[in-house]
């Protein structure tokens, strides 16, 4: 019955088929429909979802009498450190995603001796090596790759956590979020990362105002950043962006369609 469950969730929802493309990522899948919860039909919730299961359940589900292997992690916190980190480790290395454990434990360090925690440089360091062993033993996020080479688990952990550090990155001055995408508005490996920090800005932070001024701003980037808003609609819809935003983007869009200066795959992609 749970099987049959599964494999009906997934034919019904295409964002939960891509969530569900190899091993790893089915588990997770089968673990959060064994813990009794629906599948949403939002992909960045089905990516809340599986950050949550990976952090708070992983560590219970895979020991076999069903006891923690170790200590329980912090859902809030660990999203909270992993954000940020996400986020520098695709600008410092977007291809392969790994990061000496000596430069990992250094941005730590940094992260909790900066404005977030402002504590003692000793007392950081040991937080982070702390904060390091627990999510590499209790939660299979960060691994290891090689000999003290360290990465996400899977690119989609990577991507949605960056996400996650995008948005933070804005909390106080949206402008430096909008810094960021721009710089990375033509980049296909930043897409998916663009896409769910929308796609939290206004679904799951319930913000769809901001995420409508994010998405707006997109439309002076060129066709471009009129294609990238109007993914942005796509992916989260009217709810996620607002009324205004949605009628700014589809005007943008058919503008585009209609312009017979652009390359014609933009105004194909744009018509699309």
């Amino acid at each position: 019955a749970e099987r049959k469950s599964l494999l009906e969730a997934l034919d019904a929802n295409p964002g939960v088929e891509k969530l569900a493309s190899n091993p790893l990522l089915l588990t997770i899948l089968a673990l959060i429909k064994r813990q009794g919860v629906n599948l949403p039909n939002r992909r960045v919730e089905l990516y809340e979802l599986y950050l949550k299961t990976l952090i708070s359940a992983w560590n219970k589900s895979r020991a076999l009498d069903k006891r923690p292997v170790g200590p329980p992690m912090d859902y809030l916190e660990t999203v909270v450190v992993l954000g940020p980190l996400a986020l520098w480790l695709r600008e410092e290395n977007p291809t392969a995603g790994l990061v000496t454990e000596e430069r990992l434990i250094e941005w730590l360090t940094n992260y909790y001796a900066g404005d977030e925690w402002r504590l003692p440089r000793g007392e950081a360091m040991k937080r982070a090596r702390e904060f390091l062993q627990g999510v590499r033993q209790y939660s299979n996020l960060l691994i290891e790759r090689g000999q003290g080479r360290y990465g996400f688990i899977h690119l989609t952990f990577e991507e949605a956590l960056a996400a996650r550090g995008l948005v933070q990155l804005g909390q106080l001055k949206l402008d430096d979020s909008l810094a960021v995408i721009e710089k990375h508005l033509t980049d296909p490996g930043w897409r998916e990362t663009i896409l769910l920090a929308v796609g939290i800005w206004g679904l799951v932070r319930e913000q769809p105002r901001v995420a409508g001024e994010v998405a707006r701003a997109m439309l002076k980037w060129g066709h471009e950043g009129v294609l990238l808003a109007g993914a942005c609609l796509e992916d989260v819809g009217e709810l996620g962006l607002g009324r205004i935003a949605k009628q700014e983007i589809t005007g943008a869009l058919l503008a585009a369609n209609r312009d017979r200066s652009l390359p014609p795959t933009v105004q194909r992609d744009a018509g699309f």
